[in-house]
């Protein structure tokens, strides 16, 4: 692929062209188009390499994988057998001759899926199966989405969107499922190799591997730094919701360092280095050169390197900035556990997954969703009659539909490229918009030899610049998946924003810069092939992947997938908290929806719902727990805190106890969590206590502790404490 060629064309045609996202030609209007003529995958009737006939990820048994020559079983147990058929509909059970009418019938519900990624080719297999009618409209001049095979611009195949199967393997110790589409290639026979995930790093200044002893001494601080998050959290309290992933690691980082002060650096100067570091009126790290300078007094400059590749790193995993990522939720997704079992790329790309998938199903190419109507009445049906949703492409095509599923990427929906009608709700858009979507690119080369380690999977570079630190960072060797000499340089963070604005040849040329570096300048040849992804400005994603951005929370994942008036239904990635940023969270948050649709057509009734609402009640008790753990773990912070860093930090700027449970007296939520709190106050000193609580909004917080409104044995001991809360302070007032 040659990206000049194509970036020529695109200003002769002043449209934006991606390797990606080919023009698209002309479509004849969907009511003309014969029945023959529907485009559906071109391989629909043959059968696939294992025999099957008609490929479903669920209705068949996936055989052992070779990984680099060993054998892996997927280790498909009964029990997760039964878990992975638990997602078929409850309704599809127990419709019986019911069900068996409505595939019977031509007036079978008809439901749109836009969008023929994992995410909507999962739902529409699985609505197909049931006995519905699903058609897929994609964008693209392909299926897959973000999941795409270069197949032309190298001389082997290569991904250039997603690439690694995070987990293989049920692991039954921590319930851990494998990502479902390693089970699909178990199923077609495909090979994987397993990655290891050691990862050298070289330095581009001294053009050598960093030392392995202040190597493994960073990586431990760094992973301290992730750890002493909680304390951050704990000290900043509610400021800490405003504040970035970037904020809080300089914080401790400083923080850090300032307890063990060099000679050049006394115990006063520290304690101000701290303070001015962050600003608590502002909540976040100063930037500019101060932050750079500060960073640099604290780290030498081959320190500062080596923990900006482990930042880099970071921006890797939330293909974003830092600076752009929530400090308290980050990592929401950690509770969950991710997949089962290590992780593998699939040779000849994995592409091949959701072609599988979409073998069979109605697709039709090419087609741009540009309105959505909801609402719509069914032309001469009853007034009964249930509403109608009207699909609108910019080729002039329209479909009606009983239902309509949006698998279309976060980065398409925040940038409006669909217009809705009515416009969707003020609490769908919101979590739209707080929601984060982030950039991440690849640089991919192919070399006429191998110049590099090929034991290692990947290996790692460090950037002269902080504001680099996310360009070329690492280079994946996918010479044993790929079966020739390829490396992928990824770039992401601030890099990746940048470099939006660069050429591909000067990623290439960057990319090389890099490697001739730490490699020779006489031992790196120029490459035989390349190739540049530009997904933030690929029309059809904008973006890489989702994440949890600053003033946003897990719980986002839950309301984006949340369907408008049980017509109007949303599935991704991005509505997936359990496993967000993956192509395994796709696929089942459209198995979810699918489950979802076929209960409410069928039955009238959104089973998932209730099995949300079961688990949501389920997770209110929880909660609850959680917040009453969080108060401890948040008290035992401060005070581990103050004794580590009371050398180091201001003595006035220390985070006391009182003033911690003053914080969170006003900020708790759950009646576990304010009953554990008003124990813990009626132990504090009368004048601290009526200090806060005695105040105006103390006095209102305390009434609505005891005018609960529901009864439970927490509520009564919380109005009972509440009250005794209130004596105290009127006594006090007395005296």
């Amino acid at each position: 692929m040659d990206n000049q060629d194509l970036a020529s064309k695109a200003l002769k045609s002043g449209e934006l062209v991606t390797p990606m996202t080919p023009d698209l030609p002309n479509v004849m209007e969907y009511e003309e188009l014969p029945a023959a003529a529907i485009q559906q995958n071109s391989a629909s009737n043959s059968k696939l390499p294992n025999g099957l006939a008609s490929f479903d990820p669920l209705s068949t048994d996936p055989s052992c994988t070779m990984l680099d020559g060993r054998t892996v079983v997927t280790s498909i147990t009964p029990e997760l057998r039964d878990d992975l058929q638990s997602v078929k509909s409850n309704s599809c059970a127990n419709i019986g001759e019911s069900h068996k009418l409505l595939c019977d019938s031509e007036d079978r519900k008809k439901i749109i899926v836009i969008g023929a990624g994992p995410a909507g080719l999962s739902a529409a297999r699985h609505l197909q199966r049931q006995g519905f009618s699903a058609i897929i409209l994609e964008a693209r001049s392909r299926i897959g989405g973000r999941v795409y095979t270069d197949r032309s611009s190298l001389s082997v195949p290569v991904d250039l969107g997603a690439s690694i199967i995070t987990g293989v393997e049920a692991d039954v110790t921590t319930e851990r499922r494998p990502d479902p589409s390693s089970l699909i290639c178990a199923q077609l026979g495909l090979e994987l190799t397993l990655l290891n995930s050691d990862c050298p790093l070289y330095d581009v200044v001294t053009r050598e591997k960093v030392p392995t002893d202040l190597d493994e001494e960073l990586e431990s601080e760094y992973n301290s730094l992730l750890d002493d998050m909680v304390l951050v959290i704990a000290q900043k309290g509610q400021h800490a919701m405003k504040m970035s992933l970037e904020d809080g690691l300089n914080y401790a980082l400083k923080t850090r360092r300032m307890a063990h002060p060099g000679p050049t650096i006394d115990e006063t100067e520290s304690g101000i280095a701290v303070d001015t570091l962050y600003d608590s009126k502002t909540c976040s790290v100063d930037g500019g050169a101060h932050e750079r300078s500060s960073k640099e007094e604290i780290l030498s400059p081959l320190e500062r390197r080596v923990m900006d590749w482990h930042f880099a790193h970071l921006e890797y995993g939330c293909a974003a900035s830092l600076k752009e990522v929530s400090l308290p939720y980050w990592n929401q997704d950690d509770v969950y556990g991710g997949f089962g079992g290590a992780h593998c790329m699939i040779k000849g790309g994995y592409s091949n997954v959701v072609e599988s998938l979409g073998e069979g199903l109605h697709i039709h190419l090419n087609h741009v969703v540009t309105d959505i109507s909801y609402g719509v009445k069914d032309a001469g049906a009853n007034e009964s009659h249930r509403s109608k949703v009207k699909v609108c492409t910019l080729n002039g095509s329209e479909f009606l539909g009983d239902a309509v599923l949006i698998t279309v990427p976060l980065g398409c929906l925040k940038a409006e490229t669909i217009k809705f009608s009515p416009p969707l709700p003020q609490w769908k858009r919101s979590s739209i918009q707080r929601l984060g979507f982030g950039v991440l690119n690849k640089v991919v080369l192919e070399f006429p030899v191998v110049f590099w380690d090929d034991s290692v999977d990947y290996f790692g570079a460090t950037a002269e610049e902080t504001d680099q630190r996310g360009h070329c960072f690492m280079f994946w060797n996918v010479k044993k998946t790929a079966g020739a000499p390829v490396l992928i340089a990824l770039v992401v963070g601030k890099a990746a924003i940048d470099g939006q604005r660069m050429s591909s040849s000067d990623h290439v040329s960057h990319a090389l810069m890099v490697l001739r570096k730490l490699f020779g300048e006489s031992l790196v040849p120029d490459p035989v092939a390349s190739v540049v992804t530009d997904w933030g400005r690929d029309p059809f994603s904008y973006g890489a992947y989702s994440y949890v951005a600053i003033g946003s929370s897990g719980e986002d994942y839950d309301i984006l997938g949340r369907p408008v008036e049980n017509s109007v239904f949303f599935a991704g990635e991005a509505t997936c908290k359990e496993h967000p940023d993956t192509v395994g969270g796709a696929m089942m948050s459209g198995l979810r929806e699918a489950v979802r649709i076929i209960d409410i057509l069928s039955m009238g009734t959104d089973y998932t719902a209730e099995v949300e609402a079961m688990e949501g009640a389920q997770r209110h008790s929880e909660v609850e727990r959680d917040e009453v753990r969080d108060i401890t773990k948040r008290l035992e912070a401060v005070e581990l805190s103050n004794v580590l860093y009371k050398n180091s930090l201001d003595r006035a700027r220390l985070l006391t106890r009182e003033a911690l449970l003053r914080d969170m007296f006003f900020s708790a939520k759950t009646t576990a969590g304010r009953l554990h709190l008003a124990k813990m106050l009626l132990n504090l000193p009368v004048g601290t206590l009526k200090s806060f609580a005695g105040t105006r909004k103390g006095l209102t917080m305390l009434n609505s502790w005891i005018l609960v409104d529901f009864i439970s044995q927490h509520a009564t001991l919380l109005g009972v404490q509440s009250v005794r809360v209130l004596q105290i302070i009127s006594k006090f007032s007395s005296c």
